[in-house]
């Protein structure tokens, strides 16, 4: 069958099996330099909010939004969820005296690349 081969020939391993503190930095440092490039490709919710609100302003203008229930705050989420954000309101900038459905700080991104965007630029 197969044979297993001691990995001894790549140069940036040492002799116990460990990275160099070196590469460490470096890869650390290339990291965080591609987390902050990749911020401005993530959307801003409050923008994201306020187009999925203006789309169920178009079909939902009978109702308000003061309950999470009512068929526009609904329109809303599902939008807000089709653009990849899930409705939370554990977060504490998601105020209940106003309404939840177009509060930005109540919805956190879905994917987990966003998610650590949003960790480490804190938005």
């Amino acid at each position: 069958m197969g044979r297993l081969v001691k990995l001894t020939w790549l140069p940036m391993l040492s002799d116990a099996g460990r990275i160099p503190k070196e590469i460490c930095i470096t890869m650390r440092t290339v990291f965080l330099i591609l987390m902050i490039s990749l911020g401005g490709c993530s959307l801003d919710k409050s923008q994201v909010v306020d187009a999925c609100r203006r789309e169920a302003d178009r079909f939902y203008q009978g109702y308000q939004t003061d309950d999470v229930n009512n068929p526009r705050s609904r329109y809303i989420i599902e939008c807000m969820d089709s653009k990849g954000f899930e409705f939370d309101i554990s977060p504490p900038g998601c105020d209940g005296r106003y309404s939840l459905s177009t509060q930005a700080a109540c919805y956190v991104p879905t994917g987990w690349m966003a998610r650590m965007i949003e960790r480490v630029l804190g938005n």
